[in-house]
């Protein structure tokens, strides 16, 4: 017969394996985090009027993140208006950023 000590360890594993994915399943968002940290570094994100949320490290949800809204396991909207974002866009209506690293902005309106 075992010893109920010697389950402590596995049940342990068991519990942490289960508070992980309950966490995965509630933040499906975690794989835009660099996008996101992206946008804030190249909009002068310190100097936001409000940057709730955004140096929050993953696995945190983005819909904690002051404009962010996140459904389906995805961003689903980033809105910051009013929020002194500073951007310089192209004419060709690409974000220059960081050298390489160029993203395409549609507009929605």
């Amino acid at each position: 017969m075992r010893d109920s000590l010697s389950d402590m360890p596995l049940c342990s594993l068991v519990l942490l394996l289960l508070i992980q994915a309950t966490i995965t399943s509630m933040c499906g968002c975690q794989h835009r985090y660099t996008l996101l940290m992206d946008l804030y570094h190249a909009t002068n994100g310190a100097g936001w009027t409000n940057t709730a949320g955004w140096m929050l490290a993953p696995p945190n949800c983005a819909n904690d993140w002051y404009g962010v809204s996140c459904a389906s396991n995805d961003v689903v909207s980033v809105a910051l208006v009013s929020n002194k974002l500073l951007v310089t866009i192209l004419a060709a209506g690409v974000l220059a950023s960081t050298p390489g690293q160029k993203k395409k902005f549609q507009d929605t309106e």
